[in-house]
C-alpha cells in the first residue's frame, strides 16, 4: 500500500480466511468448508511488515458461529478481550 502499509483489504483477507478456520473445530467440518456470513471490522494504525492474525470463536446459536479476529503487527502484545 502507500507508505509501505499493509493495504486494508489483505487485512481482511487475512481476518476472514482466520475466522473460518476459528469456527470450524473438527477436520469434518473443515472438509465440508466454512463460509463468513458477514465481516466488521475496525483499523488502528497502518500496519508496515509483517503480521500475525488470531482467532477465536466466541458464540454459536444454532450452527452460526461468530469468531473475533485481532490483526496486529508480527511481535505486538495481544489486546485484552
Amino acid at each position: 500500500g502507500l507508505g509501505g502499509a499493509v493495504d486494508p483489504g489483505a487485512l481482511l483477507a487475512v481476518a476472514d480466511t482466520c475466522a473460518a478456520l476459528a469456527c470450524v473445530p473438527s477436520l469434518d467440518e473443515r472438509l465440508r468448508g466454512s463460509a463468513t456470513l458477514s465481516l466488521s471490522a475496525v483499523f488502528g494504525p497502518p500496519l508496515a511488515g509483517p503480521a500475525v492474525a488470531v482467532g477465536r470463536e466466541v458464540a454459536d446459536a444454532g450452527g452460526l458461529r461468530s469468531a473475533l479476529v485481532d490483526v496486529r503487527a508480527d511481535g505486538a502484545p495481544q489486546q485484552a478481550a
